[in-house]
């Protein structure tokens, strides 16, 4: 069973930079809680390399990867590649504006003034939104109505 998808994948200098979301179930939460904590911080990428290299000279490197099918990426304990990192761990509400919970809330099916009193009530209570029980309750909703 999946625990999230991958939404973006860009080569850079470094390496493969990946952007991704947990899904809204309880091996997705456990997961982040995880994430977030510290607890885990490994990437294990399966490939089939499709092109490489092999060193020739003691310095060079063993093989030297030019084009490669990826088949998965998952989020471990202790990655092959202590490179393989996770870098930043994000919530859904995190950096979310009014106006993003307005638009959502209308996505959701909500008018605009409903969505616009919705979404003040957010804004007014923006100090309480900031204890970790709100947040939750806030992420929470946001998973469910972009489930729907």
């Amino acid at each position: 069973m999946p625990i999230g998808r991958w939404t973006e994948m860009v080569e850079d200098g470094v390496g493969l930079k990946m952007t991704g979301e947990l899904l809204d179930t309880t091996m997705g939460r456990d997961t982040y809680v995880a994430l977030k904590a510290g607890a885990i911080t490994g990437l294990s990428i399966g490939f089939r390399p499709i092109k490489f290299t092999m060193g020739v000279k003691n310095d060079d490197p063993r093989r030297t990867l030019e084009e490669v099918d990826l088949v998965e990426v998952s989020v471990v304990g202790l990655p092959a590649n202590a490179k393989a990192r996770v870098q930043a761990v994000k919530s859904m509400g995190e950096n979310m504006r009014v106006r993003d919970l307005e638009q959502l809330l209308r996505d959701c099916g909500l008018s605009k003034n409903e969505a616009v009193a919705v979404a003040s009530q957010f804004e007014s209570k923006n100090e309480l939104a900031k204890k970790k029980a709100v947040s939750d309750a806030i992420n929470s909703l946001i998973g469910k109505m972009r489930a729907a």
